[in-house]
């Protein structure tokens, strides 16, 4: 796998505490929420897709979010340590 930007290790942090929160959140919420900007977002969120560890979905007010695929889930929990 590529390596991944720096800026990947907060967005796939707070796309597991969703996750685990049984919670979503729009892109531009989670910007906000991590102090980046959305472009920087969105670039490191498309780079998580093209390593198929993130996918987009619509959310119920028709905003845009993402979420960790079952991959992402994996990975994450590898990398940062299982909190089961």
């Amino acid at each position: 796998m590529r390596r991944l930007d720096p800026a990947a290790a907060p967005v796939l942090a707070a796309l597991r505490q969703l996750h685990e929160d049984k919670a979503s959140a729009s892109l531009a919420a989670l910007s906000q929420q991590l102090g980046l900007p959305p472009g920087t977002v969105m670039r490191t969120v498309s780079a998580l897709i093209d390593a198929q560890l993130v996918q987009l979905r619509r959310l119920r007010d028709q905003n845009i979010g993402a979420e960790l695929t079952k991959s992402g889930l994996e990975f994450v929990r590898r990398s940062q340590g299982a909190v089961d």
